[in-house]
């Protein structure tokens, strides 16, 4: 008994024997054109290659940047913070040694002020 899928197989396989030519010529467009399917999808999977090494290579190149600016932002709020800690330190140290060189300093009368 013969299927109905198997009739199918057999008309087509009689229709490709009477129409050889017409058969490879589709045969030859439908190779070709997979063919520069094949190459135009190696085209793009190349550039899409390209634009994400150069996408990685841009973005660690900004991140480096940022990183070097915010330690360098930190050092700076450091360095500010002990600056103002030695002005603050010598602005007092000269007012200890002011009060220091009162008490020790005669006064006109030649006693020490107390």
């Amino acid at each position: 008994m013969i299927t109905r899928h198997e009739e199918t197989v057999h008309a087509v396989a009689i229709y490709i024997s009477r129409h050889k030519r017409a058969v490879l010529g589709a045969v030859g467009v439908l190779g070709g054109f997979l063919a520069f399917e094949v190459y135009f999808l190696r085209e793009l999977l190349a550039a899409e290659l390209l634009f994400g090494l150069c996408f990685v290579l841009l973005s660690s190149l900004l991140a480096i940047s940022y990183l070097i600016g915010t330690a360098c932002e930190r050092g700076f709020d450091r360095a500010e913070a002990r600056v103002h800690a030695c002005e603050f330190h010598t602005a007092s140290f000269n007012s200890f040694e002011m009060i220091a060189d009162r008490r020790v300093r005669p006064n006109a009368h030649g006693y020490h002020a107390a």
